[in-house]
């Protein structure tokens, strides 16, 4: 700079003034006053802030600490005073202004020394840094939005370190479980880890082999057990990271709260394997449970039996139906009552039950079951007011001796059945081999036909729950759910299928699945985030039970009227999608054909069916 006393001639001096000029940083020199008042700078200095020397003299008065920016001169000030009480050397960022009006972060650097007069003056390096500040702001943001993220979802992050055999977890794992989470020596706690269900203890060993065997991605569910010792369900979803050498170094991943999800599946299924009426499994869930237990147990003897009430149809006629689904309902109570809770109960039939008795001593001790159930069902309206006069007839049929499958079960005990009725009914009877398989009676009454258990598409009282496990057991969801709809439109018979769901903010819709009867124009692709109000407050049209019902679309305002007639619809059913209570698309059934009237089983079928899918696309 302008002292050149330490140079021997003013040739040297030039050189170290052209050197100055010419190094990729500013430099000044100032005063150690109030001001900083400025002494000298170089040419870097210069093209970093656009001024000249005679403008940062008239501008800024020659003062350099009017150049920084007022925001950041205290503090600039602050510091370097601190700095001075140990030492010569100072260090600072702020923001310095520039000619074209921007604002340039710089990082100073400089010591205090004396100059040839003994004064001390300031010699300070200054670099623009507004690059390197920016980017420091940036991922500041981005770890504050982040951690924001963070801190409005359950769902606990994790990261893996195979190299230091380490697990790092989100600040939340702990309000979620209760307790610390172990964090060192993973390979060799972590499999022996106790808060993990028994049951699910394979399907978490596989996930750690899986993710430790390099496998890009990974997931697994099972339950985990909080401070309280309460199991709570887990979806866990990690990726892996690979060095340079593509060995694996991290895994990184997320563990979310699926409990209730998995509470209302299961209820869910439940609901779809029982016969509504009397809350006892339907045939093809107790067909499949009886093959599922004699399979296991090949050499354990068990009963099958077949109740039917004795002229059940007399009854319907005379007391009317009402009372005959009462009579169902108390009767089907009795019976599960009279077994054992690890004995199986359905309905399969409008007046007929089975029972699977396992484990069975000898044929004496089901003779002793069935006349129980025969005396319950004698007695089952005696005293009352409305009485009649209820009995019930019942076929045996043992396994294995009579049967090793459900089919020959049933077939056996369906002829033991037939007998008991043929005999003035009231009474049991047991299988045995010279019984006709195919004998009939005077009266007419014959064997019950049974083809094979469906294993494709029951229909009617099997549509529920065999579109719970398709959707259940579905590689790709979206696939199944397309599956469904066609299934439903069909078994329905209605012109389209579809589905609409709302955004996130649930300001647009979006119409997501759709199919079509042969002949029905689609109409998919032309509504797609539809604003939520262009037809008014469409959500009003739902009850409280999210069904919106119309038989005639005439009789919509103008401009649903519109939306619909475009469409070709007549008539419509729409059940709505829920997520926390609250309306987030729906399920429609469209009629292009003309006007159509729903039963309330149809409505009662649909709804719950909806009820399923939205479990399902809320989950994807």
């Amino acid at each position: 700079m302008s002292d050149d006393s330490c140079f021997h001639t003013p040739s040297q001096a030039l050189q170290w003034k052209q050197f100055l000029d010419n190094i990729p940083v500013g430099a000044q020199k100032c005063k150690n006053d109030e001001y900083f008042t400025m002494l000298d700078m170089n040419q870097g200095f210069l093209s970093m802030t656009g001024y000249d020397k005679e403008e940062i003299q008239s501008v800024f008065h020659g003062r350099y600490l009017e150049m920084i920016h007022p925001e950041d001169r205290q503090n600039a000030i602050n510091i370097i005073r601190s700095q001075l009480l140990s030492g010569n050397q100072i260090e600072a960022e702020y923001r310095i202004r520039c000619k074209n009006g921007a604002l340039r972060w710089v990082l100073d650097k400089g010591n205090l020394i004396p100059d040839e007069n003994g004064q001390s003056v300031f010699c300070c390096a200054l670099t623009d840094i507004t690059a390197l500040h920016e980017t420091r702001e940036q991922l500041r943001l981005s770890l504050e939005r982040h951690k924001i993220l963070l801190d409005q979802t359950n769902d606990i992050i994790f990261e893996r370190d195979l190299r230091n055999d380490t697990i790092t977890y989100s600040s939340n794992w702990e309000s979620k479980f209760g307790y610390e989470p172990i964090q060192q020596k993973i390979k060799t706690i972590v499999p022996k880890y106790s808060r993990v269900h028994p049951e699910d203890r394979s399907a978490f060993i596989g996930l750690m082999r899986k993710l430790g065997s390099g496998a890009p991605v990974a997931a697994a569910e099972f339950r985990m057990k909080d401070a309280e010792g309460k199991y709570i369900w887990c979806r866990v979803r990690a990726a892996n990271q690979f060095d340079d050498q593509g060995r694996v170094v991290k895994a990184i991943g997320v563990i979310t709260d699926i409990d209730e999800e998995k509470r209302m599946i299961e209820n869910l299924r439940k609901k779809a394997e029982r016969d509504p009426l009397t809350g006892l499994l339907d045939k093809i869930t107790l067909a499949s449970q009886i093959e599922s237990f004699v399979s296991s147990n090949p050499d354990v003897q068990c009963a099958f039996f077949m109740v039917d009430i004795d002229n059940f149809k007399t009854l319907n006629d005379t007391k009317g139906h009402l009372f005959g689904d009462a009579v169902l309902a108390e009767l089907s109570g009795g019976i599960r009552r009279a077994v054992r809770a690890s004995d199986l109960v359905g309905r399969i039939g409008g007046d007929e039950f089975a029972v699977f008795l396992k484990d069975v001593p000898s044929e004496s001790f089901c003779n002793q079951k069935a006349e129980q159930l025969l005396l319950f069902c004698q007695n089952l309206l005696r005293g009352q007011k409305q009485s009649a006069n209820i009995s019930c007839s019942i076929g045996i049929a043992l396994f294995p001796s009579h049967g090793r499958t459900f089919q020959r079960l049933y077939e056996c005990a369906d002829i033991a059945l037939y007998q008991a009725k043929r005999r003035g009914k009231n009474r049991t009877s047991v299988f045995c081999q010279n019984m006709c398989l195919t004998e009939t009676s005077e009266t007419g009454f014959s064997g019950h036909e049974i083809s094979e258990i469906p294993k494709r598409r029951p229909l009617f009282s099997g549509l529920v729950e065999y579109v719970f496990r398709m959707l259940y057991s579905a590689a790709d969801i979206g696939e199944a759910i397309s599956a469904v709809l066609e299934v439903i439109g069909k078994h329905f018979d209605v012109s389209r299928v579809y589905i609409f769901q709302n955004a996130s903010d649930n300001l647009t819709t979006t119409n997501t699945f759709e199919w079509c009867a042969d002949g029905v124009e689609p109409v998919k692709d032309q509504m797609q985030n539809l604003p939520c109000d262009m037809v008014g407050d469409y959500a009003a049209n739902f009850d409280l039970s999210g069904v919106f019902y119309c038989k005639d679309v005439a009789a919509l305002p103008d401009a649903q009227r519109e939306l619909m007639e475009s469409q070709d619809i007549c008539s419509m059913l729409q059940c709505a999608l829920k997520q926390d209570g609250i309306i987030k698309g729906f399920v429609g059934f469209d009629e292009c054909t003309g006007q159509r009237f729903w039963t309330q089983e149809e409505i009662s079928t649909l709804t719950f069916l909806s009820e399923i899918l939205s479990i399902f696309l809320f989950r994807c």
